[in-house]
């Protein structure tokens, strides 16, 4: 008997605030110098049950067995289960890539049947932004690169990924790999040179076409 195929996905929800609604546009700089999301006013001013219920729709449709949800809401304050919801359509999480306390937006890992094996972010550097885990032989690489193209991040990914270029490896998320001139489109250029393959040009698809459901 042959083996299943997995299918795996990555989709960012943009902590479900739509298309126009944006987590980073409600936070406010606080006595210690620094900006800090008010999330109190994120789960109680913006409604997000409808952008929820046509995201679930959705993973129900394309039915992955493997997903990676980037800008996913872990919060006290929300009144929706996200992860319990989840799990009732029959998605487990990878517990490590939850933090154990606080309100985070986050990549987190969720499976179907049985557990993959966790493996530490590259670098143990913003773990939040990547989860990483194997399924069988395959390293699976969920990851969310930061618009900022933040170059510490980058290298240790660019290290990681050329690390295991000889085995089977599938990087996919939210890349924000748009602008040339930018570090997240320099590595994603590099590790093509490095003799890695863009599945999406590979299919066919040309390389301006957006990936994205809105």
């Amino acid at each position: 008997m042959g083996k299943k195929n997995k299918r795996v996905m990555a989709i960012n929800l943009n902590d479900l605030g739509g298309k126009e609604e944006h987590l980073m546009a409600h936070k406010c700089l606080r006595d210690d110098g620094r900006y800090h999301i008010d999330w109190e006013y994120w789960a109680n001013h913006i409604d997000k049950k409808q952008v929820w219920e046509q995201v679930k729709e959705y993973i129900k449709n394309k039915a992955p067995d493997i997903l990676f949800i980037q800008e996913m809401l872990i919060s006290e304050y929300e009144s929706i289960d996200f992860i319990g919801e989840l799990r009732q359509m029959g998605y487990s999480h990878v517990e490590e890539s939850i933090p154990k306390e606080g309100n985070c937006s986050i990549t987190v890992g969720f499976y179907k049947g049985k557990s993959p094996e966790y493996i530490p972010s590259p670098g143990d550097y913003r773990n939040n932004r990547s989860v990483v885990c194997k399924y069988g032989k395959m390293l699976l690489v969920g990851s969310h690169f930061p618009s900022e193209s933040d170059e510490v991040f980058l290298g240790h990914m660019r290290e990681f990924v050329e690390g295991n270029l000889g085995k089977d490896l599938l990087l996919i998320g939210d890349l924000n790999a748009n602008n040339p001139s930018r570090g997240n489109k320099k590595t994603v250029n590099h590790l093509l040179e490095e003799g890695a393959v863009d599945l999406w040009t590979d299919a066919g698809n040309d390389a301006y076409t957006p990936t994205e459901a809105r």
